[in-house]
């Protein structure tokens, strides 16, 4: 008898997650037995549908870090796929830090989109925060060096403005200390 061949189309939502379960999916002989790897590990099976498509999610938490993920079917004879080809999943559950070295040129200003700076996890996400109401956004570089300034004028008053970062994952940073604007 003939082997099934490789699953294909596998995938999962996305390659960099904070979901330290994720769901992969797949094509592969229908009503054959599908068995994911990790790296070389068994991570788990499940049964293709009559259709072909599969569905897996483990039931236990993968560890942070970079995985690669293969599967094979098995048919009702017994006969074992070759593996698929594999994807690449980085699993992130932890959060960066909260931005630090925040400044802006005078705490004091005239100036209604003062432009304030510091330093947060490379390639992250930055949210300006006047109390919990979102002013703006901003992407650190890949040294993690930010500037942002709010998307709309503040009024004149004082503000204790805060941030975050959110990395590529997804992970949300706890809030920097404040940086007081007159």
């Amino acid at each position: 008898t003939t082997a099934p061949d490789a699953p294909t189309s596998l995938a999962t939502s996305s390659s960099i997650t904070n979901i330290s379960t994720p769901t992969f999916t797949g094509n592969a002989e229908a009503n054959t037995k599908v068995s994911l790897f990790i790296d070389s590990s068994l991570l788990g099976t499940t049964t293709a549908n009559t259709k072909g498509a599969f569905s897996f999610t483990p039931s236990s938490a993968i560890e942070d870090g970079t995985y690669s993920i293969k599967a094979s079917a098995t048919d009702s004879a017994g006969n074992v796929s070759q593996k698929s080809s594999s994807i690449s999943i980085t699993i992130d559950t932890t959060a960066p830090d909260a931005p630090t070295s925040l400044a802006t040129s005078s705490s004091i200003t005239n100036n209604t989109t003062p432009t304030i700076t510091g330093i947060a996890e490379a390639n992250s996400t930055i949210t300006l925060l006047n109390g919990d109401i979102e002013i703006g956004t901003a992407t650190t570089d890949s040294e993690g060096d930010f500037s942002i300034t709010p998307s709309t004028a503040l009024e004149e008053g004082n503000y204790s403005l805060t941030l975050t970062a959110t990395d590529t994952a997804g992970n949300i940073s706890s809030l920097s200390s404040s940086i007081s604007i007159t």
